[in-house]
């Protein structure tokens, strides 16, 4: 079974009552297994497929780290490559025990570009939310959070960028940036296929 599901919980209960191969696409608030793989397989690609290189990397997750069962994915599998995780966003974005996941909050956009090899956007999931529950404006939260070229270029015209996608343009990024030689939004998209595909032949076939 490939399950993507609301309730947390469910897919463990699960397979404690089928023999059968359960395989997590994404269940609630808390896990995106999938999604996790490929963004790593794209940072070991990008850093020359070698695991040494990883350790200590400095990767900075901004944006609605509470809702994204995305973040709580990265979280685990950077911890288990020795990877530097961070995270920044709006207060009421935040986790309140970050100490659970080993992971430290930043204070500005600036310290963010300054530290960071590469920093990992998330989705304001326009859709599912009232936008305006945890930051003014769109608007404001692009000129704070969001990332543009004459952001990084004068701080460290080197960051890489990446998304799960889709983005918002001019919320989280501007698409000057998708686009540019810093993004690696398009090489996950195209990671994202092999990944799936191998853990497909891994239990299903």
């Amino acid at each position: 079974f490939i399950i993507r599901i609301k309730e947390v919980g469910f897919l463990d209960l699960f397979s404690k009552k089928t023999k059968a191969t359960i395989i997590n696409a994404g269940e609630g608030k808390y896990r995106h297994p999938s999604q996790a793989l490929l963004d790593l397989y794209t940072i070991w690609e990008e850093w020359e497929y070698n695991f040494e290189k990883l350790k200590n990397l400095k990767v900075t997750i901004v944006g609605d780290i509470k809702n994204s069962r995305v973040a709580r994915s990265l979280f685990q599998i950077f911890n288990k490559f020795e990877i530097k995780t961070y995270v920044y966003g709006p207060s009421t974005y935040l986790l309140e025990n970050f100490e659970v996941y080993n992971v430290k909050p930043l204070n500005s956009l600036k310290e963010v570009i300054s530290i960071s090899d590469i920093v990992i956007l998330l989705r304001i999931q326009l859709e599912r939310q009232n936008a305006k529950k945890y930051f003014p404006s769109l608007n404001t939260y692009y000129k704070l959070y969001g990332f543009n070229l004459e952001k990084i270029k004068n701080i460290n015209p080197n960051l890489k960028i990446m998304h799960p996608g889709p983005f918002n343009d001019k919320v989280e990024i501007e698409s000057s940036l998708a686009y540019s030689k810093n993004s690696l939004i398009f090489k996950q998209v195209k990671n994202g296929v092999f990944v799936r595909a191998a853990i497909l032949e891994k239990f299903l076939i």
